[in-house]
């Protein structure tokens, strides 16, 4: 916020703003600068905005879009069908809850947008698992190990796991169901 409302900023000006000892703010101000968050020129010595602030205020602008496309789609197809409906992303060995609309009976699903949840604990998770990629899949195994028997019991071994998986993705896409 410093280095964006005021012109570019020596180490000692940026200290007297902030109220950050000299040392601490150095050490930030090189991180801030190696990840590309701040600029330094080097001749004067002055700190300023670096391009990835503005490739992270993109990608943050990006993620609200998408946020408030797929609340639209969420509430159109909730409004239709009258059933809950969850939109997320894989991320990882977990998945993010973008958008979420509550059923019209009297089924009450514990959700908080935005927030990180572990693939195996939830039936959306367990979805998003069964349709990734083999890839990814295998990624996210190594990356996150076997479910726990409280995330789901009775899930014992890695080929257990992809028979069940295996499953849960032919039973979604067989239309006779």
């Amino acid at each position: 916020r410093l280095t964006g409302e005021h012109e570019p900023c020596t180490l000692q000006e940026l200290t007297v703003l902030s109220g950050i000892k000299k040392p601490a703010l150095y050490l930030l101000l090189k991180q801030l600068v190696q990840n590309g968050l701040l600029a330094k020129e080097e001749k004067t010595r002055r700190y300023s905005l670096g391009t990835g602030v503005f490739d992270l205020a993109a990608r943050r602008n990006a993620e609200l879009a998408a946020v408030h496309f797929s609340r639209h789609i969420a509430e159109e197809l909730g409004s239709e069908f009258g059933e809950a409906v969850t939109i997320a992303r894989l991320s990882g060995g977990c998945y993010h809850r973008i958008a979420e609309v509550e059923s019209r009976y009297s089924v009450k699903v514990g959700a908080v947008d935005g927030r990180e949840n572990r693939l195996y604990r939830s039936a959306t998770g367990r979805v998003l698992l069964a349709f990734a990629p083999e890839a990814e899949f295998r990624k996210i195994l190594a990356r996150a190990g076997m479910p726990t028997p409280s995330e789901w019991p009775r899930m014992r071994s890695p080929e257990q796991l992809e028979r069940e998986l295996r499953r849960r993705r032919d039973d979604a896409s067989d239309p006779a169901e």
